[in-house]
């Protein structure tokens, strides 16, 4: 039996393929926001970047926390030392659970994972109208260059 969590490798998303990210921040919501050039992911569920090896570098919670350094962590000095020169290699999904990762050049995977049964979690928009959303127990394409 196929697991329906697990990950697989879509083709909708290689438009992002080759794209740097530019640029991390919170929204009002306590949302972040990636983006990558003319492309913009934004995240209302957990994430994290880990490194090639496994470790993880940096969590939706880790924002403004301390830490040993005594020093606020600001998401975007972070993603700027780990991602800002790395090319985005994949993108794969897990269709029914929304959950997402994005591998880079250099070993470092952005994974975003939907924790929510009733909300969205993400939605990746770009040029041309076409945007992906994760909604509870699917990926929908919402085709806006349609209606344009």
């Amino acid at each position: 039996m196929e697991d329906p969590r697990a990950l697989e490798a879509l083709e909708s998303f290689d438009w992002l393929r080759g794209q740097r990210c530019t640029r991390v921040y919170r929204r009002a919501d306590n949302g972040f926001v990636f983006e990558f050039a003319h492309y913009r992911l934004a995240v209302l569920c957990a994430w994290r970047i880990s490194s090639s090896s496994g470790e993880l570098l940096l969590g939706r919670t880790d924002y403004e926390q301390l830490f040993a350094a005594r020093s606020p962590v600001e998401p975007a000095e972070v993603v700027a030392t780990l991602m800002i020169q790395a090319q985005v290699l994949s993108v794969v999904a897990a269709r029914n659970t929304g959950d997402l990762a994005i591998a880079f050049t250099g070993g470092h995977v952005l994974e975003i994972w939907n924790d929510s049964a009733s909300g969205e979690a993400w939605r990746l928009s770009g040029p041309g109208g076409r945007t992906w959303m994760a909604t509870p127990g699917a990926l929908t394409l919402l085709d806006l260059s349609a209606s344009s």
